[in-house]
């Protein structure tokens, strides 16, 4: 660990009591880079004049898969492909770069402390060095050292965001404002066009399907697939067989002394199977076979007979399962164009924009920012419309998951002046930190644009996103 942690003095007034724990590991596949293609000194990136090596993305790239291991738990390995980690790799190296430049800095012992105060690394007696330790070599995968220079990379991100928050200062007025848009009313006039009055004239290109496999390329996959058989005695049959769970013997013969059926299943297509059963199936290899596992149905043994690694859809496979959604989007796109000529047409009144689109004007007589309504579906896209709108003003058109809407507001009624003044000091700070969030992403969004990919190295180094895929001339660095 640290220089500190190393201290024998140290470890004698921390590790007392310590506990062992024991977590599973589920990082199970990293980015692969070929030997034969690419040289982990090459540079994959550039921050205006500093060159990113590839050793040192695919660092980064771990760290982001750490940090989604140490928020998610054992839920990481499934929710990792929902997570774009490649970008997040680019804008943890982007604004490292710009914590540097700006001489923001995490000492050992700030990263110590954040350590300590852990609840997966304490147990009854202080820190656990040996859950630590085990934590991050069997479950992250690497080592404490590095481990720790990812924290502290981490931490110096976050006390960007802490200078953001300081430097924030809302007034009373803008607090009010703030307020009055949480907690106020506005009467509403709604227009949907729905997406499907458009969709017999949609027409998709390859340009269309090329774009969209392009960003649904992750998960447009076949999961990986696990099959086992098993054995399950309900939990009325356990007493009678009670002599069974102390036998050690195959599945098969098992089945074949007691006059047991075995079942068959396949873990990625049968949902229906305890969670428990599941990671074990993962942990064992092909041929393997647990021990008697007692759920709450009954008790269960499994072996494994066969595991598939997940596979990419074929175009044609893909083109099927994204036709829909093309569809479906181009329709949209197609009724806020219309929406946008008759509001313009009709110079934004809602009765003869109604009539013109052949629907009718939907009245909502006290709505609150951030309600979600039948037809509109997500309420973000309302909400962003209605914070730029005075009373009087109709919105541009927007999306919505019915199709194309255009909203006006005809009156808006403020919050309770009397909670606003009970409440003022938490908004302040809920609202202080919301601020700094945005000042956070304008920041970042302004950072990005001193990114420069080679893309030669960066199609090289992902030319399959797939673990399954990776070829035994592969290193991972």
């Amino acid at each position: 660990m640290l220089k500190f942690f190393r201290s024998e003095k140290t470890k004698k007034r921390i590790f007392i009591g310590l506990t062992v724990v024991i977590l599973p590991s589920f990082l199970l596949w990293g980015v692969m880079v070929s030997k034969d293609k690419s040289n982990p000194t090459t540079a994959i990136a550039s921050i205006d004049s500093h060159k990113i090596s590839i050793k040192e993305f695919l660092r980064n790239y771990k760290a982001v898969e750490h940090e989604i291991a140490m928020f998610y738990g054992p839920q990481a390995r499934k929710l990792m492909r929902m997570f774009n980690i490649k970008a997040q790799a680019l804008d943890r190296l982007v604004l490292n770069d710009y914590a540097k430049k700006e001489k923001i800095k995490t000492t050992d012992q700030e990263v110590v402390r954040w350590l300590m105060a852990q609840p997966l690394f304490v147990g009854r007696g202080g820190f656990d060095d040996l859950a630590y330790k085990r934590f991050v070599t069997e479950t992250l995968r690497t080592t404490p050292r590095e481990f720790e220079e990812e924290l502290r990379i981490t931490l110096t991100i976050a006390k960007i965001h802490e200078r953001l928050v300081e430097k924030t200062k809302l007034s009373d007025d803008e607090l009010k404002k703030i307020y009055d848009r949480r907690y106020g009313t506005k009467h509403l006039q709604i227009v949907i066009k729905p997406w499907e009055t458009e969709k017999d004239a949609v027409q998709l290109t390859d340009a269309d399907y090329e774009r969209a496999l392009r960003l649904f390329k992750q998960s447009l996959i076949h999961p990986a697939t696990t099959s086992v058989s098993y054995l399950l005695i309900p939990k009325d049959s356990a007493e009678s067989l009670k002599n069974l769970f102390e036998n050690n013997e195959p599945l098969t013969e098992l089945a074949a002394q007691n006059g047991l059926k075995i079942e068959q299943a396949v873990i990625g297509e049968d949902k229906s199977l305890p969670t428990q059963l599941v990671e074990e199936a993962g942990r064992l290899k092909v041929g393997g076979e647990s021990g008697w596992l007692h759920l709450g149905e009954g008790s269960y043994k499994i072996k494994v007979t066969d595991k598939k690694p997940a596979t990419p859809m074929t175009l044609d496979e893909s083109k099927a399962r994204l036709k829909d959604v093309l569809v479906r989007e181009k329709a949209t796109q197609a009724a806020m164009a219309q929406l946008g000529e008759i509001r313009k047409k009709t110079e934004g009144d809602m009765e003869k924009i109604a009539a013109e689109t052949g629907t009718t004007v939907r009245d909502i007589s006290e709505y609150k920012m951030g309600t979600p309504l039948e037809d509109v579906g997500s309420p973000q896209g309302l909400t962003q419309a209605l914070e730029s709108l005075a009373d009087g003003q109709v919105s541009e058109p927007l999306a919505v998951q019915s199709g194309a809407a255009i909203v006006k507001v005809v009156a808006s009624k403020p919050g309770d002046a009397k909670t606003f003044e009970t409440d003022k000091e938490k908004l302040k700070r809920e609202a202080t930190l919301d601020a700094a969030q945005t000042q956070m992403d304008q920041l970042l969004e302004k950072l990005r644009s001193k990114i420069s990919l080679n893309m030669q190295v960066w199609n090289s180094l992902f030319s399959t996103d797939s673990p399954a895929a990776a070829e035994d001339t592969s290193e991972e660095f």
